[in-house]
């Protein structure tokens, strides 16, 4: 009996010491569990906080991108007016005329309004830049320009519904919101959000005026569909059931629930409001799925207890390191990222030509180049390489973007040029293949704009291609000026872009000076620009510096213009000095320099060269009188001399106090000395053809005389220095 007692206190001792136990058990469970839920809401919240401010800076920066977008288009129109000769009219069609839903550029005029129709198809340039911006960012709905007395240039989808849909009530562009905030702003205006007229949904009108000369020319604009932006915060994973939105209403009330956890950023371009939200029992529920765990174990062995707890807390730990931020990962991968940028970069300039001379053995050039990278990785890039033993190839770029996406493709444009370049292709047939190239599989929407060359070492004719980048400074006669080039779309803009080529003869001294937009682009605290009238007047100031010295004068000349305002693009440069064949420029007195060419048109660009190899220490005007003869006696030699056949012309060469032309071929005997003088007082309608371009050439040059000797015709021309 008494072992029975004993037995059943000892029972009874260990039930109670068990249920006190388990008592004091769950007691102190509960409080781990409110400390643990805590704890766990707090880096919930500061880990959402967190997101939602990087969130806010990746949208302030696409903002601020499509500002800097404007900005660009804003240059670009305000160039148009500026620099009107160095671009072609182009073909604006009516909106009446533009498939329905088709992407296209249409014009429409304000109600009462009178406008200058060649302006607007000077203005018809835009559509080039509308087009290469609107493949880039997709997101936006409309791109338009609205000149002051009212003419309309609109890039968009709803060309056909135009006339109804964007001109209501007859209310003109002029009197919108985003024209006269802009007009009266005279910068740059973002509207509030608002329902499109056209039916697509929310949306933000950049605007910003344009100038040119300082004279107001008009208003460029931008449409942004606010719901692409939203869909971009709809696919970032809040938890299970949490969410992100994008509040343009600043009047608009944020989530007032307590059982949400909520963290809200406003953005810094404009009073719009990124917002996260997630569930507190989202938050809290691995806390409750552990504690129901532990609960049933604590009743079950609570000689575990003390084990079970730390378990718990271990799994806590383990769950909330789940769903925190690693930070101090983050700042390992960012330091790892910025090394490799570095590497980028140097690998980058690595891959650019940087010894000078860089044919030490090639007297007929001197050449100088220099990027000067901006905070990150670029597209600019030059380059230049012998074709043969007598043409250089010369190439500046610049490839829209940054980082590393766009060195990327910088390398894969350089590579492809030089490739196509080297398989004897001319300059339009590199630009024409390298675009149908880069256009393949071009994801990023990326675009180069780019301006190539080929120079004849020994005629120094230069041959040259444009695809929508900023024209080089051609020096001659001592004086700097703008190359006028015929400008094409941007490598990658569009297949099968067709291209021209322009081409200039190069006299020795004559120096070619090319640059990326980093130069003219730069601005200062005030955000002016150092624009292309400064970059020639400075050019203008160091017409007898080597292109080094030029080089760093101009770099100089920027810094200062800066005045310590912060790098935004890369600042490349590219300068080349002709000096000639010093054998083909022959002192004077020696024997004739003879050329053998056939009788076509398409030769005269040599011809005039072959003559200007000659003359280069000529006065201009004597210089240009030559060139006028050469030009018309060839031109009628090729014209006329061999009627439906194919012949050659040799022409000879002598400089002494006078430079002898002689022109030899074996056409029809004509004597152009022997035409009569054409009446001059007749008007053209009346005067009989012919005779015009030999009676000037008569008054050009000195003496003119003709002999014919067997089958051959000689004429030979005589012209003085003076």
């Amino acid at each position: 009996m008494i072992r029975k007692r004993i037995t059943i206190a000892f029972l009874l001792v260990s039930l109670i010491s068990l249920l006190a136990s388990g008592i004091l058990s769950l007691v102190q469970l509960n409080n781990i569990r409110g400390a643990t839920e805590e704890s766990f809401i707090e880096t919930a919240y500061e880990d959402l906080q967190s997101l939602t401010d990087e969130t806010g800076r990746v949208i302030d920066r696409r903002l601020k991108k499509y500002s800097d977008e404007l900005s660009i288009l804003n240059d670009y129109v305000s160039d148009i007016y500026t620099n009107p000769d160095q671009y072609l009219p182009v073909d604006v069609t009516s909106p009446y005329d533009v498939p329905r839903d088709a992407l296209e550029l249409y014009y429409f005029p304000d109600p009462g309004a009178h406008v200058n129709m060649d302006e607007v198809g000077l203005l018809g340039n835009v559509k080039t830049v509308f087009e290469s911006m609107k493949a880039t960012f997709p997101e936006i709905d409309s791109l338009y320009f609205t000149s002051d007395d009212g003419a309309n240039l609109q890039y968009d989808n709803a060309g056909h519904s135009a006339p109804e849909t964007i001109i209501e009530d007859e209310v003109a562009m002029r009197g919108r919101p985003w024209y006269v905030s802009a007009k009266k702003t005279g910068g740059t205006v973002i509207s509030d959000v608002y329902e499109n007229i056209t039916g697509n949904g929310e949306t933000v009108t950049f605007s910003a005026s344009v100038f040119s000369g300082g004279a107001f020319k008009g208003v460029i604009g931008m449409d942004i569909l606010t719901k692409n932006l939203n869909r971009e915060l709809a696919m970032i994973a809040v938890g299970k059931s949490g969410s992100a939105e994008l509040i343009t209403d600043p009047d608009a009330p944020l989530v007032d629930d307590p059982d949400m956890l909520v963290a809200t950023s406003e953005l810094k371009f404009t009073d719009w409001t990124v917002l996260y939200a997630i569930p507190r029992s989202e938050v809290t529920a691995p806390v409750k799925a552990v504690d129901d765990r532990v609960f049933h174990l604590v009743l079950l062995f609570s000689a575990l207890l003390t084990l079970i707890l730390a378990l718990t807390a271990l799994a806590a730990n383990l769950y909330a390191k789940r769903i925190s931020i690693p930070l101090t990962a983050l700042a390992v991968e960012k330091e790892r990222i910025s090394a490799e940028l570095d590497v980028a970069t140097n690998i980058q300039s690595s891959m650019l030509p940087h010894i000078f001379p860089p044919f030490p053995h090639r007297k007929e050039i001197d050449i100088y180049g220099v990027m000067d990278p901006a905070r990150e990785i670029g597209g600019d890039f030059y380059d230049f390489f012998l074709i043969d033993d007598r043409t250089l190839a010369v190439v500046i770029a610049d490839v829209s973007g940054k980082g590393v996406p766009a060195a990327l493709f910088m390398v894969i444009a350089k590579t492809l040029l030089s490739n196509y370049a080297l398989m004897d292709k001319s300059p339009k047939e590199v630009f024409e293949t390298v675009n149908n190239t880069l256009c393949e599989n071009n994801d990023e929407g990326l675009f180069v704009t780019c301006f190539m060359g080929y120079l004849d070492l020994e005629t120094g004719e230069f041959v040259s291609v444009n695809a929508g980048h900023n024209p080089p400074l051609l020096k001659q006669g001592g004086v700097y000026g703008y190359y006028k080039t015929k400008r094409g779309l941007v490598l990658a803009g569009m297949e099968n872009s067709a291209y021209e080529e322009s081409r200039a003869v190069l006299a020795p001294g004559d120096v070619l000076y090319f640059y990326t937009d980093g130069v003219t682009e730069a601005d200062n605290k005030s955000k002016e620009l150092y624009g292309e009238q400064r970059l020639l007047e400075t050019l203008n100031k160091n017409t007898g510096a080597d292109i080094e010295e030029l080089c760093a004068d101009i770099r100089q000349s920027v810094e200062v213009f800066a005045d310590g305002a912060q790098q935004a693009d890369d600042i490349t440069m590219l300068a080349i000095r002709f000096n000639g064949k010093k054998e083909r420029i022959r002192p004077r007195g020696e024997c004739m320099d003879e050329l053998t060419i056939e009788a076509k048109l398409e030769n005269l660009e040599q011809v005039l060269a072959f003559v200007e190899s000659h003359t280069g220490d000529f006065p201009e005007k004597s210089r240009y009188h030559i060139n006028i003869a050469v030009d018309e006696i060839f031109t009628n030699i090729s014209s006329y001399a061999y009627e439906n056949e194919t012949g050659t012309v040799v022409i000879r060469v002598k400089v002494n106090d006078t430079v002898m032309i002689e022109f030899e071929d074996s056409g029809v005997p004509y004597d152009p000395t022997a035409q009569e003088t054409p009446e001059l007082t007749q008007s053209a309608d009346e005067r009989e053809i012919g005779g015009l371009g030999v009676f000037m050439t008569k008054k050009m040059m000195d003496t003119v005389e003709y002999r014919r000797e067997g089958s051959k015709n000689i004429l030979t021309l005589k012209k003085g220095a003076s």
